[in-house]
């Protein structure tokens, strides 16, 4: 979030955990956020996305906890590295699942908490490119909507 600027979300996304193969939870359909609460942590940078790297956070600090951060990484696919390379589990966005990598599983998370894809716009900004862009935007991610509407928690 910065000053002037607007969010709005466009796609809200569950979270998964992403663990190890042979992690103890990795043959279970979901998971909890609290049943992650004593492992460590792998997660992308928090100067690479406050507000996405917060609301992850946020996901755990509803179970009474807060994630025992043991690496960081610059972006996504090296935090799946790392987990499958034994460094620690992560909590992510589902679209992260979309990155097939040997030695690692995806797991749903029951949970309140969301992650989203949000896009910043100044108020009354008249300019065709940033509206054409927009239109781009909104009808692509409204597709991706249907198929990630938001369930009640348990789903």
């Amino acid at each position: 979030p910065q000053d002037g600027l607007a969010l709005e979300s466009i796609l809200r996304e569950r979270f998964i955990a992403v663990l190890p193969t042979r992690h103890k939870l990795a043959g279970k359909v979901t998971i909890r956020p609290g049943d992650l609460r004593h492992e460590p942590f792998v997660l992308f940078a928090r100067r690479m996305g406050p507000l996405a790297f917060d609301r992850t956070i946020a996901c755990c600090e509803a179970e009474g906890f807060r994630p025992n951060v043991v690496q960081v990484a610059p972006q996504w696919p090296t935090v799946v590295r790392l987990v499958a390379a034994g460094s620690g589990i992560s909590l992510a966005p589902a679209c992260v699942a979309n990155f097939a990598m040997p030695g690692v599983v995806y797991k749903k998370v029951r949970s309140r908490h969301w992650s989203s894809i949000d896009i910043g716009l100044r108020p009354n900004l008249d300019n065709p490119a940033v509206e054409a862009l927009l239109s781009i935007v909104r009808s692509q991610f409204s597709k991706q909507k249907a198929s990630s509407a938001p369930r009640r928690p348990g789903d």
